[in-house]
């Protein structure tokens, strides 16, 4: 076998690892996808639902002051941003599109105002690089172990917004609207919100609930803010497996085009040797 003949079949075996390992990941990326959207799509009607009644007890209050958590902090303490990221690779542009988007929210906030809480080992070296103020950084829980890790978050900012520290509570991460799209959406934690036409159209709106509003709003608001945290990670876990899926299946298309190319050339070059062969023996023989 000629030196050339060799190179190829060597390239053309490892092709065939690369992609036997870009196709397995590509597998579990859609199992992984699979149950997180699951989840996902359970956590979204409670969020929804949970929303409902919060803006109307926050409503039903009228002019009484609401409740600390829904009170805006300190205009000169800076601007909180969670940021949920990567611990890994292997998601296509998935980690650029969502530093791309810290990094315009940068631009809009003035300077040395906002302060980030990272999670992610990817999205903390790269947010290092940059320069950003980081005061807290924590590696990526599972999708079965995440509660430990929410809490202690929700825990940080809570007491954090409440002490003034910080004047708003943000949350960055990748909304998962298919397994196509994943979109970068920032919304707010703290203070808590209430949207007016929402309110309205409330199915809560006419009832009646037997504790006083301020008192339902201790036990509900935290509870709120933890399920926003909660549901924004189960957003960004459904993202990365669906970012990963995609990259995987483009990785193992690819590596299938190149192998077939490289098939080709194999057989041909290795014809053209055969045909040399028999050429250099019948000439031989004439001779």
């Amino acid at each position: 076998m000629s030196v050339k003949l060799r190179e190829i079949k060597q390239r053309i075996t490892s092709t065939r690892q690369i992609h036997k390992v870009t196709d397995t990941l590509q597998r579990i990326a859609a199992a992984h996808l699979a149950e997180s959207r699951r989840v996902t799509e359970i956590s979204e009607k409670y969020t929804e639902r949970l929303t409902l009644v919060v803006q109307d007890v926050l409503f039903s209050l009228g002019d009484i002051p609401p409740h600390p958590l829904a009170m805006h902090g300190r205009s000169a303490s800076p601007v909180a941003l969670i940021v949920f990221g990567a611990d890994r690779g292997l998601y296509g542009g998935y980690n650029s599109r969502l530093m791309d988007r810290v990094k315009a929210f940068m631009a809009e906030q003035p300077s040395d105002n906002v302060r980030l809480f990272v999670l992610g080992k990817t999205t903390d070296r790269r947010s290092r690089k940059r320069g950003y103020q980081i005061v807290q950084n924590l590696s990526q829980p599972s999708l079965h172990n995440r509660f430990t890790v929410l809490n202690g978050i929700v825990q940080d900012i809570t007491r954090s917004f409440l002490g003034g520290e910080f004047r708003e509570i943000l949350v960055l991460y990748m909304k998962f609207v298919s397994g196509f799209e994943q979109v970068p959406t920032i919304e707010r934690v703290l203070p808590v919100s209430i949207d007016m036409r929402s309110s309205a159209k409330s199915s809560f709106r006419n009832a009646s609930f037997e504790s006083a509003p301020r008192d339902m709003l201790s036990r509900l608001l935290p509870e709120y803010v933890q399920q926003i945290i909660d549901h924004a990670f189960l957003n960004s876990i459904s993202s990365e497996n669906a970012a990963r899926q995609i990259a995987m299946n483009r990785a193992a298309e690819n590596a299938d085009e190149v192998l077939t190319e490289q098939t080709k050339i194999y057989r041909r070059l290795r014809q053209e040797n055969i045909t040399t062969e028999m050429m250099e023996i019948a000439g031989g023989r004439i001779n």
